[in-house]
């Protein structure tokens, strides 16, 4: 029985150093095999969707329908990365408000304004608070806001790039109100009065009386031809016009009246 024991010792000995060197070797073998998802084709992440800037032109203000200043703009979009432009031409009826907020429906990354500085405001007043950026594309007769803020005025490739990968810079933009119980005063506010609203934005300056019935009254045809000597007859037609007094009011300060 002795000897019996020493066999089964021997042979308990034996598989438990056999079970001791095979789980190394699995060890091994686990610690140098790839792991199972590096057999697998990593899927490509999908590329983020392009930015898409909307464009809002004054039709008067293009070289016949357009067709080239359109491409540009789609042109350098492209080259920039950015998706193809939404465009929404302005209308006799509605001079940029509502294609402003047709605009800012589709969610689009910047609304650029492409005209005189008519258009230029009734885009900025629906911009107003809204977060989005406002590019300025100018094709008007002065151009005063691009002027002043320092951008292309006769380069639209040029424009259209400061629009997109410009730096974002807040401005002022003031509000003038019309008193409801003044409504005569509806006849000398100038360009946007048609819109039903006594309240008007303005990011450059405001005129009542001849200031506004000159820019309601200038032809846009003679403009594009003449420029802007085209205020010249509008405001000698105007110049005799019989004066009305105003009470103004600015900034919430005590009102004074005013003769214009």
């Amino acid at each position: 029985w002795t000897w019996v024991g020493i066999a089964v010792a021997v042979v308990f000995v034996g598989v438990g150093a056999w079970l001791v060197l095979a789980s190394r070797r699995d060890a091994r073998a686990a610690s140098t095999r790839p792991a199972r998802d590096s057999f697998r084709r990593e899927e490509e992440a999908p590329a983020p969707p392009k930015k898409r800037p909307a464009v809002v032109p004054n039709p008067t203000k293009l070289e016949g329908d357009g067709a080239a200043e359109r491409a540009t703009i789609s042109r350098t979009c492209a080259a920039e990365g950015w998706a193809e432009p939404l465009f929404l031409e302005t209308t006799e009826h509605d001079v940029g408000f509502g294609q402003t907020r047709e605009a800012l429906a589709q969610k689009v990354d910047v609304v650029c304004a492409f005209g005189g500085d008519g258009t230029v405001r009734a885009v900025a007043q629906e911009m107003i608070g809204t977060g989005v950026p406002t590019g300025l594309l100018p094709g008007g007769t002065g151009n005063l806001l691009a002027r002043n803020l320092d951008l292309p005025t006769d380069d639209l490739a040029r424009a259209v790039t400061v629009a997109l990968t410009g730096r974002n810079r807040h401005i002022d933009a003031g509000w003038l109100t019309l008193d409801p119980g003044e409504s005569h005063l509806e006849e000398h506010v100038g360009e946007g009065s048609s819109t039903g609203t006594r309240r008007h934005a303005f990011l450059v300056m405001a005129g009542l009386g001849l200031d506004a019935a000159i820019m309601e009254d200038t032809s846009e045809k003679l403009k594009a031809r003449i420029g802007w000597t085209a205020y010249v007859p509008a405001g000698l037609k105007n110049l005799l016009v019989e004066r009305f007094k105003a009470r103004v009011s600015i900034d919430g300060a005590p009102p004074m009246t005013v003769r214009a």
